[in-house]
Parts: structure tokens; C-alpha cells; sequence
């Protein structure tokens, strides 16, 4: 475990980095006063982007991916299918049964003069916590970069996974505090089933296949 952590530095560093800069912000600020800092950093090309690269952390991109997998390497396309879904199970089970009652920011601000908005974003008020999208953005990069040799290639992967979770706050679907428990879900997942299934030994000859390849 140990070594499997070092090798993937270039995705663990940054985003541990980003994760102690925003934990201050977040032990330093009430979330309701730091996301309404945030929500003044905005612009028009921000609220074309966002609204798309939100999708990078949905099921449908997941899906997609664990599919394309099925063609490389069953073993791969296993390990991320059953860690998204675990994933999200998770993800649902706090969102829902524990943390009901955890409102997102349109909630607190929908009436609030100056807020910032995305025109055609659908935004909603219960589940907040954890975010969702983040975990299955930070499960499915994680995962690709656990998969990958190249440093450049997992660095690479962990920006997508962040732009992924800015894009919940930019779009006041959720706030700080639930995109960064929900990419520490993610990865968790990651790693526990990269760990299980890399692992794995019986029928490790029918694992290594893929559709592509058959023997």
C-alpha cells in the first residue's frame, strides 16, 4: 500500500495540498460566509464552462468510461464499475439517511439580492452532503490514475477531478465543506478496490481479457 501510494504522488500531492488550503478556509469561515465569498467570483465564461464540466463527475461519464474499459481489461473495467458503484451507494446512504437535514446553497441564498446564479442550471435545496458528483469525479480519476504509469498523465487526471468539484461550488449546487468530504469518499473508494482487484488472483487469466482480447 504504501508503495501504491508514493507512485501516485502526482495525483495525491496536489490534491492534499488543495485539501488542507481549503480545510482553513472552511474551520476558519461559517460555510454560509465562505460560500457567499466565492459567489462573487464569477464571469461569463465560467458560467458556460462550468455547467459542462460538472458533467465529468455524473453516472453517465462513469458508465461511459467503465464501458470503454471492457475493451482494455476486465480487471480495470471491474475494479472502477464495482468502486463507482460502492461509491455511490455510500454517497446516497449519508446524503439520505444521515445527512438529511443538510441543505444546499440555494436554500439559504435563493432570495438573496446579488447572488449569483447560472441561467439554466436546475438547482436544488436537500442532500447536500456529501457532494455526489465530486465523489464519482474523484473515484473515476483516481481510479484512471491508478491505472496509468505516466506522472504528467495522473497530474494531469487530478485536475480534471478538481475542476470537477469547483464546478459544484461555482454552481451553488453545493458547499465547500460537502465537495471535500465527497472527493475523500471518491478516492477512498479508489484505492480500497484498485487494492482488492489488483490483488485478486482467482481466475486472473479471465481478468487480464478483454473483449478485444480473449486470450
Amino acid at each position: 500500500m504504501k508503495r501504491l501510494l508514493l507512485n501516485n504522488l502526482a495525483f495525491l500531492g496536489p490534491y492534499f495540498f488543495v485539501v488542507i488550503l481549503s480545510l482553513f478556509w472552511v474551520v476558519a469561515y461559517d460555510r454560509l460566509t465562505l460560500h457567499l465569498y466565492l459567489n462573487q467570483f464569477h464571469s461569463n465564461f465560467l458560467d458556460h464552462i462550468f455547467p459542462v464540466l460538472t458533467h465529468l463527475g455524473d453516472g453517465i461519464t462513469v458508465g461511459l468510461i467503465s464501458i470503454v474499459l471492457l475493451f482494455i481489461n476486465f480487471r480495470w473495467a471491474f475494479f472502477l464499475g464495482t468502486a463507482s458503484l460502492v461509491n455511490s451507494l455510500v454517497v446516497q446512504y449519508l446524503k439520505r439517511g444521515v445527512f438529511s437535514e443538510h441543505f444546499r446553497p440555494y436554500y439559504y441564498f435563493k432570495d438573496s439580492e446579488g447572488f449569483h446564479i447560472v441561467e439554466g442550471v436546475e438547482l436544488h435545496e436537500r442532500f447536500a452532503f456529501p457532494s455526489g458528483h465530486t465523489a464519482a469525479a474523484f473515484c473515476l480519476y483516481f481510479g484512471l490514475a491508478l491505472m496509468v504509469k505516466n506522472p504528467v498523465v495522473k497530474g494531469a487526471l487530478f485536475f480534471v477531478a478538481l475542476l470537477a468539484g469547483v464546478s459544484r461550488i461555482y454552481l451553488s449546487q453545493h458547499f465547500t465543506e460537502d465537495v471535500l468530504f465527497g472527493s475523500f469518499i471518491g478516492l477512498c473508494s479508489s484505492l480500497f478496490f484498485y487494492y482488492t482487484w489488483s490483488s485478486f488472483r482467482p481466475n486472473s487469466r479471465f481478468l487480464n481479457r478483454s473483449i478485444l482480447r480473449r486470450s
